[in-house]
């Protein structure tokens, strides 16, 4: 699906994190998909929109995030086959001054994050019950 807005082509995203528009070619890192558990070491993110996927069941936990300033996040629980589906920042920074791990209950939960600066990360919105401890 494309809209044309003045002389402006906006394209979508789709479901798989598949990418059609005037600029396919040059996207890279549209969607990260996790099913396993992650040690990012103290790193970001491959990309804006992250995708955690519990269908393997098991304990899928995602830890030592450090994002980057300035960035907006959309973390999506697709499956909550798993047992426990679980993201940890890295030592030193919050989730809105307090809490450093977010957990996912149900499929479909998702967080939308902004990072407003190297220690704190503030929801943007919480859609669903991910709870953040």
């Amino acid at each position: 699906m494309t809209d044309r807005i003045a002389d402006w082509e906006v394209s979508y995203i789709g479901s798989d994190g598949s990418y059609s528009g005037p600029l396919s070619g040059d996207v890279k890192n549209v969607k990260t998909t996790i099913s396993t558990g992650t040690d990012l070491g103290n790193a970001d993110l491959a990309s804006a929109f992250v995708e955690l996927d519990g269908s393997a069941g098991g304990v899928i936990s995602v830890y030592d995030w450090t994002p980057s300033v300035g960035k907006q996040y959309v973390i999506w629980c697709s499956d909550k086959t798993a047992a426990v589906l679980s993201l940890t920042l890295s030592a030193g920074i919050t989730f809105d001054g307090t809490n450093d791990v977010a957990t996912f209950g149900d499929a479909d939960d998702t967080l939308v994050v902004y990072c407003v600066s190297p220690t704190r990360v503030v929801i943007v919105e919480n859609i669903g019950s991910v709870v953040l401890s």
